[in-house]
């Protein structure tokens, strides 16, 4: 479909059946902020690192998801920025804590206009 969907600051496209994960390290220092990553992606990556890890405690989930888009380190901001996402993955039960562990939960990450969203 040709429809765009905005959700907050950043724009989709309506024919996208998953997040699509992009590296930004091939990027302009200036357009590397995490600011300019969209909290879907975000989520995307952690769900990705906590699946292939089979059980990763949130710090290492964290570092996976970040290594995804390209960055080399994790500050205080990169931080902030997934420990937010990941409490909203876990209450929405697309992430799971067991035994200070995360594993995939039941839910999946709601794909930008899709299904009316």
């Amino acid at each position: 479909s040709g429809k765009i969907y905005r959700m907050g600051n950043f724009l989709w496209r309506g024919d996208h059946k998953q997040v699509p994960l992009r590296r930004r390290d091939h990027l302009p220092p200036a357009m590397r902020h995490i600011d300019l990553i969209s909290p879907q992606e975000l989520g995307a990556a952690l769900l990705q690192a906590v699946r292939a890890s089979h059980g990763i405690d949130e710090a290492g989930a964290i570092n996976e998801a970040a290594r995804l888009f390209g960055f080399k380190r994790v500050g205080p901001n990169i931080r902030s920025s997934f420990k937010t996402i990941l409490g909203g993955l876990v209450e929405s039960g697309i992430l799971t804590h067991e035994r200070q562990h995360l594993h995939p939960g039941s839910n999946e990450i709601p794909i930008p206009g899709g299904d009316g969203r």
